[in-house]
């Protein structure tokens, strides 16, 4: 069976190629799970909203300690620059020309086969 270009090499690896993003697996199964809660434990939206907000102004104030003025979007080093930005581009396209190169001749060895 044929392979496509987009199942051999997905942006998303260009894209952790680059630094821009780190290429994971996040796995939901849609598991459900019995809970017995206490009514006793219930809380109203008011009490949720300050726990909510309480917990997102601690975590502020952690990642001011850790990070300063930082936004936490910033561009990779290589990235930065117009120059590493025009590199980096340079890369990706060699790659993606390598990359069809080799799956013209995938396909061609595969309709070769196929008709002998």
């Amino acid at each position: 069976m044929p392979v496509s270009l987009r199942e051999w090499l997905p942006e998303d690896h260009l894209c952790a190629d680059a630094g821009m993003v780190k290429v994971g697996v996040i796995a939901i199964d849609g598991t459900k799970v019995h809970a017995n809660a206490s009514q006793h434990s219930n809380r109203d939206y008011e009490q949720i909203a300050r726990e909510i907000l309480a917990e997102a102004a601690e975590t502020d104030r952690v990642e001011d300690e850790l990070y300063g003025d930082k936004r936490g979007d910033e561009l990779p080093p290589q990235l930065a620059t117009a120059d590493g930005r025009g590199r980096s581009a340079v890369r990706s396209e060699w790659r993606l020309i390598t990359a069809t190169h080799n799956l013209l001749k995938l396909h061609k060895h595969q309709i070769a086969a196929a008709g002998a």
